[in-house]
């Protein structure tokens, strides 16, 4: 199997954030480790490279567990970006797909790992993330300085506020995908990622996934459905032969208001099928997305 992770990496090293996108298909969708926005295509993934790759940047490779089957190979585990010699612990899941010439990235989700998160958001935050002014000197008069600071902290004191009660919340706002276990290895894995990532028969429309969400988010409309307690979803793989899977998805949130959506997968060719009407639906509305 060719480590085209390795490759991505290789590119990520060149600074050229065209290189990278190049590595992505036409409709490859990407869910960045710095970014809290769904970027599907070329030209929005661009936009994120570009501006990642303004700082010097390395990545690590720390685990990674890949799996192949037919037309689509996945890759997932742990890896360390470098931005300007400060270590972010991430994860990351990548699905490539085999095209009429190469391989590409289908989709690709990166996120940062809780601990390092938390780490991000103390009082250190600005530390770690905000880079030093080359430029910047220090003032001739330190006691005037002190000064200037001191006359502006309740400025400062009111933007950290405003931070904290605007930005803080939609930072760690959960979505489906954050509270779905993605423990699955192998043929299992294949199988979930298969109706997780399927977006229509040539690839042009939204995700399987990203249709569910929408239907809970319309049926629990106004809340924060995702970060209650009492809400969980997860994915159930049941082997029917030795090419053939059943994937169940299941989301109950309070009250036990439930959801369920099941598929018969074939890892071979790469096909899936709906099992009932409620399921076939979710499936045509990626089918005929525009």
């Amino acid at each position: 199997m060719n480590d085209y992770l390795e490759n991505w990496v290789s590119k990520i090293r060149t600074g050229d954030p065209k290189q990278v996108v190049e590595l992505y298909d036409d409709t490859g969708l990407l869910l960045g480790t710095f970014s809290d926005i769904e970027r599907k295509g070329h030209d929005l993934i661009l936009k994120y490279f570009e501006n990642l790759l303004k700082s010097k940047v390395d990545v690590e490779i720390v685990t990674q567990h890949k799996h192949e089957s037919g037309s689509l190979i996945t890759n997932s585990g742990l890896y360390n970006f470098i931005v300007d010699g400060k270590i972010v612990n991430a994860r990351f899941s990548f699905v490539f797909i085999k095209t009429e010439n190469d391989w590409k990235i289908l989709s690709h989700h990166s996120s940062v790992l809780p601990e390092t998160w938390r780490l991000l958001i103390t009082t250190n935050f600005w530390k770690i993330l905000v880079k030093k002014d080359p430029d910047y000197k220090k003032p001739q008069n330190p006691k005037s300085f002190g000064a200037f600071l001191k006359k502006r902290a309740p400025i400062y004191l009111g933007l950290i506020g405003l931070f904290l009660l605007f930005a803080y919340p939609a930072l760690t706002e959960k979505d489906l995908n954050s509270i779905l276990d993605d423990s699955f290895e192998g043929n299992e894995k294949i199988a979930v990622d298969m109706v997780r990532f399927y977006s229509g028969p040539n690839n042009t429309g939204i995700t399987i996934l990203e249709v569910i969400e929408e239907r809970i988010n319309e049926k629990h409309e106004g809340q924060k459905i995702f970060d209650d307690e009492e809400t969980w979803a997860e994915f159930i793989v049941e082997k029917v032969n030795k090419k053939l899977y059943d994937v169940v998805f299941v989301f109950n949130a309070e009250n036990n208001q439930s959801m369920r959506y099941e598929w018969h997968v074939n890892i071979e060719n790469g096909e899936i099928s709906p099992i009932d009407s409620t399921s076939k639906s979710i499936q045509q509305t990626v089918d005929y997305f525009d």
